[in-house]
C-alpha cells in the first residue's frame, strides 16, 4: 500500500499523523517479511552453492593428481621407448654390417670355394 500522506491534507495534523504512522508501520512489517521470505529463499541456494563449490575443488584436485600420475607414465614410455629405439638402431647397424660382409664374400665366389688369394690377406695372415 502507498504512503498517502499529503501536505494539503494537513487540516487534522493529528489525525494525519497518525494514519501516516499506521500506514508507515505497516509497510515496515510487510518490508519486514518479504526480507525474512528472501533470506529463507536465498539459504538453501548458499548451502547449494557452497556444496557444489566443494565439488568442483574436489574435482579439480582430482584432475590435478591424474595429470601428474599421467606426465609421470608418459615420461616412463618416452625414457622406455628411447632407449628401445637406440637398442633398435644398434642392432639394426649390426646387422648390415654382417650383411654387407656377407655380400662382399659372395663377390667372389671363388674365394668363397677356396679361401682368400695372397693379395687378399692382411698383414700377418696366411692362407691355410
Amino acid at each position: 500500500m502507498l504512503f498517502r500522506f499529503e501536505a494539503k491534507n494537513l487540516v487534522h495534523p493529528p489525525q494525519e499523523m497518525a494514519e501516516f504512522v499506521d500506514q508507515f508501520g505497516r509497510a515496515s512489517t510487510n518490508i519486514a517479511s518479504a526480507v525474512d521470505r528472501m533470506s529463507l529463499d536465498v539459504s538453501p541456494l548458499v548451502k547449494q552453492t557452497e556444496g557444489t563449490m566443494r565439488e568442483v575443488g574436489d574435482a579439480v584436485k582430482a584432475v590435478e593428481s591424474q595429470t601428474v600420475l599421467l606426465t609421470q607414465q608418459l615420461r616412463t614410455v618416452s625414457e622406455t621407448a628411447s632407449l628401445d629405439l637406440h637398442s633398435t638402431a644398434r642392432e639394426l647397424r649390426i646387422t648390415a654390417e654382417a650383411l654387407d660382409r656377407t655380400l662382399n664374400r659372395y663377390r667372389d665366389p671363388r674365394a668363397l670355394i677356396f679361401g682368400p688369394s695372397p693379395a687378399q690377406l692382411g698383414p700377418g695372415e696366411k692362407v691355410k
